[in-house]
C-alpha cells in the first residue's frame, strides 16, 4: 500500500523511517506487519530584511548603519547636513532630494549625499551725490560675506554739508546695513551757504597800511594774513582755496603776489618795473590772468601760477582793472575805459572776441561771475550812487540789487551762489564794512566791525 505524509502549517516533511526510508514516496507490501514513521520539522521563519543607510561627507542620516525591520514595514529615512554643507540627493533605494521612505519587503540600501555650501557674498555699492560734495566710506563697490554688518560713513568736502542718506539707509543719522542681499547707499550733500572763507583788505589793526585778512562768512575768526608797512590789496582765492593772490607795492611798484592761505610763503610773481595787478586764477588752477602796463598801456595777460610764461592776450585797454575768469574757463572779464566811462568787457581765453557787456557811461567796475557762470554781479553809479547790480553773462537783464543813499560796492558770490559779500558805508560814512546778503539783495547782514578805513575788496572762496 502507499503511505503519504502531509505537513502541518509551519512544518515540513523530512523523511520516512521504519519500513519506509528516505524521502521518496512510501509504498509497503503487507506480507507481514509493517511500521512506518513520517518525520517532520519546524520551518524556520524567514530572515528579517535589513536596511543599510550611510551618509557622505558633510552630514548624517537616521536611522544610521544596518537595521532589521519587519517584512513589509515602511521606514522613513531622514538626513541632516552639517554646518557649511547642504543636502544634495539620495541614492540607492531612494532617489532625488525629497523625502525618503522605503518598504522593507527585502533588504534595502540608502545613501544621503551632501555638498559644501559655497561662500555667499553680496555687493555693497556706495556713492556721494554730488560727487564734489564729499566722500563716503567704504567707497565704490565692495563684497561682503552673507550676514555681515557694514557701517557706512560720510564726510563732507569744504563748502558742503552732509544732508541725508538714500537707498538702503535713510535719514541723516548713522548708516549700518546687513549684507543679506546686494545693497546700495548714497550719501547726499548740499552746499553750505556760509561755507568757505572771505579774504579782504583792511586797516583793522593798523593806522595806515592796508593789509589782507580772512574771516568766516558769519563774521567770526578774523585773522590777519599780511603784516608790513606797504599796502597789500585786491586779495583773491586760488581755485582750490590753498592760496591767496594779492597786489602789493612792497617791491617798489605794484606787483602780483601770492601766498599760502595761512599767510605764509609770500612770493612776488611778476616782479618787474611796470604796473601789475588784479590776479585771477583759471578754473583748472593752471593759469593766472592779470592786468599789466608793461607794454606802456594796460592790457590783459596770463601766466603760469609760478609767474613764468607771461603772454599778452589783449593790449591797449585803458584803465583796465578787475579780472575774473568765467567758471567754464572760456572767457575772461575785466573793466576798462575804452569809450566814455568804465564798462565791463569779456574776451575769449585766447584774447579774441572783445565784447562790451554794460555798454554805458556808468562806471561799471568790481564784478564777479556767479559759480554757475550764468550771471555777473557788479557795481555801478548809473543811478547816482554806488550800488550792486546783476546781469546775465551776456550783459542782458541788468538788475539793481541794493538801493540806499550810501555806497554798496564790490560784490562776490558765495560758493553755492545763494549769497554775496560786499562792502558798504551803511554803518558810517567813509568807513566801509563787509556785509553778506542773499543773491536777490535781501537780508543784508554786517559781518565786520573794523575801525578807520574798515574792510573792502572781499572775495568769497571755497
Amino acid at each position: 500500500m502507499t503511505v503519504t505524509a502531509s505537513a502541518a502549517s509551519g512544518y515540513e516533511f523530512i523523511d520516512w523511517s521504519g519500513d519506509c526510508l528516505g524521502a521518496s514516496p512510501c509504498s509497503v507490501t503487507m506480507n507481514e506487519n509493517r511500521g512506518v514513521n513520517a518525520n517532520f520539522k519546524l520551518i524556520p521563519p524567514p530572515p528579517l530584511p535589513v536596511l543599510t543607510t550611510s551618509a557622505g561627507t558633510g552630514g548624517t542620516v537616521s536611522p544610521s548603519g544596518s537595521n532589521t525591520y519587519a517584512l513589509g514595514s515602511v521606514v522613513v529615512v531622514t538626513q541632516a547636513a552639517n554646518s557649511g554643507y547642504t543636502f544634495t540627493s539620495w541614492s540607492g533605494h531612494c532617489r532625488g532630494s525629497g523625502a525618503c521612505s522605503v518598504t522593507m519587503n527585502a533588504g534595502r540600501k540608502v545613501t544621503a549625499s551632501f555638498g559644501l555650501i559655497p561662500d555667499v557674498e553680496h555687493d555693497l555699492t556706495t556713492a556721494a551725490s554730488p560727487i564734489a560734495g564729499g566722500a563716503v566710506s567704504p567707497s565704490g563697490t565692495n563684497s561682503y560675506a552673507d550676514g555681515t554688518s557694514v557701517t557706512v560713513t560720510a564726510t563732507a568736502n569744504s563748502g558742503y554739508e552732509f544732508s541725508s542718506w538714500s537707498g538702503d539707509c535713510f535719514g541723516s543719522g548713522s548708516c549700518s546695513v546687513t549684507m543679506n542681499a546686494d545693497r546700495n547707499v548714497t550719501a547726499n550733500f548740499t552746499l553750505n551757504p556760509l561755507a568757505g572763507k572771505i579774504v579782504f583788505r583792511s586797516t583793522a589793526t593798523t593806522s595806515s597800511a592796508l593789509e589782507i585778512y580772512v574771516i568766516d562768512p558769519d563774521g567770526s575768526n578774523q585773522v590777519r594774513l599780511t603784516n608790513n608797512t606797504f599796502t597789500d590789496a585786491n586779495p583773491i582765492w586760488s581755485t582750490d582755496g590753498s592760496k591767496v593772490g594779492f597786489n602789493s607795492i612792497r617791491g617798489g611798484n605794484e606787483d602780483v603776489w601770492v601766498m599760502n592761505a595761512d599767510g605764509s610763503n609770500q612770493v612776488n610773481l611778476t616782479n618787474n618795473a611796470s604796473f601789475d595787478s588784479s590776479a585771477a586764477w583759471s578754473p583748472d588752477g593752471s593759469k593766472i590772468a592779470f592786468i599789466s602796463a608793461r607794454d606802456g598801456v594796460r592790457g590783459i595777460f596770463v601766466m603760469n601760477t609760478d609767474g613764468s610764461n607771461v603772454v599778452q592776450l589783449i593790449g591797449d585797454m585803458a584803465e583796465a582793472a578787475n579780472t575774473a575768469w568765467s567758471p567754464d574757463g572760456s572767457k575772461i572779464a575785466f573793466s576798462a575805459k575804452l569809450s566814455g566811462d568804465h564798462a565791463i568787457y569779456t574776451i575769449n581765453a585766447d584774447g579774441t572776441n572783445l565784447t562790451n557787456l554794460t555798454n554805458g557811461s556808468n562806471h561799471d567796475t568790481e564784478f564777479d561771475w556767479s559759480p554757475d557762470g550764468s550771471k555777473i554781479a557788479f557795481q555801478s553809479v548809473r543811478d547816482g550812487n554806488w550800488e550792486i547790480y546783476v546781469m546775465n553773462a551776456d550783459g542782458s537783464n541788468q538788475t539793481r540789487l541794493t538801493s540806499n543813499s550810501i555806497r554798496d560796492q564790490g560784490p562776490s558770490w558765495s560758493p553755492d551762489g545763494s549769497k554775496m559779500v560786499f562792502y558798504s558805508e551803511r554803518n558810517a560814512i567813509n568807513t566801509f564794512e563787509l556785509y553778506v546778503m542773499d543773491a536777490d539783495g535781501s537780508n543784508a547782514t554786517r559781518i565786520t566791525n573794523n575801525a578807520s578805513f574798515g574792510a573792502v575788496s572781499a572775495d568769497w572762496g571755497p
